[in-house]
């Protein structure tokens, strides 16, 4: 049995058809790479696994189980995720503030739990380290990269 299997995925955007009937299969252990030009639709298959936007027609099974009217949040618990192809980040925001945009941990009355948020981030990168060792030079880069976009913004409110 397959792990995750969509069929006739379809999804459209003012009148233009993206997705017509798309079929994907995934067995457990494979690794996908979905490959296409500009508008091809795999941003938006992969919208529509996650969550984020709703398809018109068609069916998702993960793990034996449909996934009919799927959120974002339901994504992440059964851990479905993609990376995007293009890295968005807000300069002014902490890491933990950009890992949990649109998806804070609150508290009572809605309060932001940043004390969680920090600790899962750091669980996060943790468990990226010991999957992927690469992982630690990237993030010590990405790191430097805004310790110097800082210190140029920095530079740049003196003069």
């Amino acid at each position: 049995m397959a792990l995750l299997e969509m069929k006739g995925i379809r999804k459209s955007f003012s009148g233009v058809q993206v997705l017509k009937g798309v079929d994907l299969t995934v067995e457990k252990g494979e690794i996908h790479a979905l490959l296409g030009e500009n508008g091809a639709g795999k941003s938006t298959l992969m919208n529509v696994l996650t969550g984020t936007i709703p398809c018109d027609g068609g069916s998702i099974t993960f793990d034996g189980q449909s996934l009919k009217n799927i959120t974002v949040k339901k994504s992440e618990q059964l851990g479905i995720a993609f990376v995007h192809q293009e890295l968005n980040l807000f300069n002014d925001l902490r890491v933990f503030e950009n890992i949990f945009i649109n998806r804070e941990i609150t508290g009572a009355f809605g309060k932001l739990n940043k004390k969680e948020m920090i600790r899962e981030s750091e669980e996060l990168f943790t468990r990226l380290i010991y999957v992927y060792p690469a992982a630690s030079i990237i993030l010590m880069i990405i790191g430097l990269v805004g310790l110097i976009k800082n210190k140029v913004q920095a530079e740049k409110q003196k003069s």
